[in-house]
């Protein structure tokens, strides 16, 4: 990278480009919508694969709010916050803190870039889904007091599996074999087309070992800066059928606290549903948050290796998220 682009990564914001932002975020009229009063907003953030989206559409179905999908990661905004570090993890600045409060509270319009997947709710309420903000939480607490973040967390076992699903389903890799599973009216492909390649966990591989990293690191410092200010849920106790009720209750509360109503009648059933192997009651499909029997005995060795030298270990057979090496 040249001089002069170092330069221009850390140099602070001018005032010109502070107002180029607060007129895009702000101003409604230019996209032909009156305005619209977000009230007790809802930030929803963890590591990748950790189950924000779930979250957020939860809360939607259950408040009536509207979501805005991962406005951080779309270059209107990030184009104007370059001078913050790498894109994948932002951290704490006076201009990150004033853009943050913008995507709270503006009015923004349904159609905007920064509100792109953002779906017409029965409430005042804005939920922020953002994977980018998960390291600024406690910073983002402290300067908005109204504002009710919700951090979920989930094993990174799990999360790599779900990884590993998703890069099979979406690659440019299997898309031809994606291909020939539909033609073929396969949907499980692979039970149904047995030279798929097998899912691996990859120590060599940077994707996942982020993802490992991310899991491993939010989940201590998340615990430690709450401090009553920041709700932590598990994503497997809202998608087991053992624990799913109280989660919801403990969501429920938080969200009363704030005066956020919550009305769980209204979330939507689960489906497709099946059933684990432990003969658990039905849960969706693409949720069951399990990695016991994924993975063979080796790899699941080596994750826990992993673990035992990051020090995630409770004690020498158990990690901190309550999963036993067998």
């Amino acid at each position: 990278m040249s001089a002069g682009a170092m330069r221009r990564l850390a140099a602070p914001f001018s005032p010109r480009r502070r107002n180029q932002l607060a007129s895009l975020l702000t101003r409604p009229r230019l996209w032909g919508l009156s305005e619209t009063a977000f009230h007790a907003p809802i930030l929803v953030s963890g590591a990748p694969r950790s189950g924000t989206t779930f979250l957020a559409e939860l809360l939607a179905d259950g408040t009536g709010g509207r979501i805005v999908f991962e406005p951080m990661a779309h270059g209107l905004t990030y184009r104007r916050l370059r001078a913050l570090t790498r894109p994948m993890v932002l951290m704490p600045s006076p201009e990150l803190l004033q853009a943050v409060g913008w995507l709270l509270h503006a009015p923004l319009p349904y159609n905007h870039r920064i509100d792109h997947l953002a779906r017409p709710g029965r409430s005042g309420t804005r939920i922020v889904k953002d994977l980018r903000l998960s390291f600024c939480l406690p910073e983002i607490a402290a300067a908005f007091p109204e504002a009710t973040i919700l951090h979920i967390v989930r094993h990174p076992f799990d999360a790599i599996r779900s990884h590993l699903k998703l890069t099979l389903a979406t690659d440019h890799l299997t898309r031809a074999r994606r291909r020939v599973g539909l033609l073929l009216g396969h949907t499980d492909l692979k039970a149904r087309i047995p030279w798929l390649h097998r899912l691996r966990f990859d120590p060599e591989s940077a994707a996942q070992m982020q993802l490992v990293e991310w899991c491993v690191t939010q989940f201590p410092v998340t615990q430690a800066a709450a401090a009553g200010r920041i709700e932590i849920l598990r994503y497997a106790d809202l998608v087991r059928p053992e624990t799913r009720d109280a989660a919801l209750g403990v969501l429920a509360d938080a969200l009363k606290a704030r005066a956020i109503p919550f009305d769980r009648a209204l979330l939507q059933p689960d489906r497709p549903s099946t059933t684990s192997n432990t003969g658990e009651a039905p849960v969706p499909a693409q949720r069951i948050d399990r990695h016991e029997g994924f993975f063979p005995e080796a790899e699941t060795a080596a994750m826990f290796a992993i673990l035992r030298e990051a020090g995630m270990m409770a004690d020498a057979r158990h990690d901190i998220f309550g999963q036993r090496l067998a």
